[in-house]
């Protein structure tokens, strides 16, 4: 799966901002993140590849959100120095 740029920040976006309430224990956005789980657990937005064992569970997501983030970023960084190692060999 590959994502634009402008997809890719907007992805960062997303994730920064649930996990940013998450950690601040935001009670909405806590009940949010699990009605989904539990809709995405059982195939309220199409068949899944993985299932949660407890779509309650939001803490143990945090982990993962942080690894999504540092993904992302790591990819942006990498195609940048990638660009940037190109433009200097072309000069």
């Amino acid at each position: 799966m590959s994502f634009s740029k402008r997809q890719k920040v907007l992805i960062e976006l997303c994730v920064r901002s649930m996990l940013c309430n998450l950690l601040n224990e935001e009670k909405t956005s806590i009940d949010d993140f699990t009605a989904i789980l539990y809709n995405l657990n059982n195939g309220s937005f199409g068949k899944r590849q993985y299932i949660f064992k407890d779509p309650t569970d939001w803490e143990s997501c945090k982990e993962d959100l942080l690894f999504i983030v540092a993904k992302l970023r790591f990819e942006s960084e990498e195609r940048f120095l990638t660009l940037e190692k190109a433009d200097l060999e072309s000069k």
